[in-house]
């Protein structure tokens, strides 16, 4: 290598003195006006063309979400990159439901970090007295996995045609139901939590109630329920009852054994089905 060389936008200054870890270093300056040390290394094999800018500076950013929403945004236009940490994030502008126009980095609308402007914390802090409300986030929470595409359980909810009635997008109308309709704020963890009574329906008042986790743990798609003379419950629950390993009637399922014979014990119930 020689001073005056080019290597994509840089060309070679001088050869620096001082080794960094053994690799020769090279002072170039950028086609930008930029003055940066490289390894001769990265020069030679092309990982290193420009002083950075050329990563800021590119026409397009590398995955479109114009017109993709996020929550109350709407994404209009890519506006270039910022660096966070050792990395650079792609920055979009959007707009919100409320009107505002704001630049954000597209890892936080991917990820739904950000859902909005900041207006509906706001509204929150304004109107319901504070954004640390468990019933609140219980309300949210239900909302995005109904509404954003890119919340991490859509797929099971809004996905499937899941969604909410329209008087509980109104948080006071929700709040003052579940009060009335068994939430318990005192609750320990995961013992009210809310459960759509049919796993296909909706939520609205009329499909929705307050159990604890383990309770809605039995009651999923992909629970196996056991009918027993107009009794109704899942095979975990029926293998606690009769004080059966799930593992064991689950397997008996699987090889076809009579549903009869799951549970080890002979049963009392006319009507054993599936449902």
């Amino acid at each position: 290598m020689v001073v005056g060389e080019r290597y994509g936008r840089l060309t070679t200054v001088r050869e620096m003195a001082k080794r960094n870890h053994g690799h020769v270093m090279w002072e170039c300056i950028c086609d930008c006006g930029n003055t940066t040390y490289v390894q001769r290394d990265r020069l030679l094999n092309g990982h290193t063309r420009s002083c950075g800018c050329m990563k800021i500076k590119r026409d397009k950013p590398n995955i479109d979400i114009t017109g993709q929403r996020f929550g109350r945004l709407v994404a209009t236009e890519w506006v270039g990159s910022k660096k966070r940490g050792e990395y650079k994030t792609a920055v979009w502008k959007c707009r919100c439901d409320c009107g505002t126009v704001k630049e954000i980095a597209r890892t936080d609308l991917m990820s739904g970090r950000v859902v909005s402007c900041g207006c509906r914390k706001l509204e929150y802090v304004t109107k319901h007295g504070g954004y640390k409300d468990r019933l609140y986030n219980i309300w949210s929470g239900m909302r995005d996995r109904c509404n954003n595409p890119h919340n991490r359980y859509y797929q099971d909810y809004g996905a499937r045609g899941i969604s909410i009635c329209d008087e509980w997008n109104d948080y006071g109308v929700f709040k003052e139901w579940a009060y009335k309709n068994g939430y318990d704020e005192s609750a320990v963890f995961q013992e009210c939590t809310i459960d759509r009574i049919d796993v296909n329906g909706d939520y609205e008042p009329s499909n929705c109630r307050w159990v604890s986790i383990l309770v809605q743990a039995n009651n999923t798609r992909r629970t196996i329920k056991v009918e027993m003379d107009g009794e109704i419950k899942s095979v975990k629950q029926w293998c606690a009852f009769f004080n059966c390993k799930y593992g064991t009637a689950l397997s008996r399922k699987n090889r076809g054994i009579d549903i009869r014979e799951w549970f080890g014990v002979e049963l009392p119930y006319k009507v054993v089905r599936l449902v």
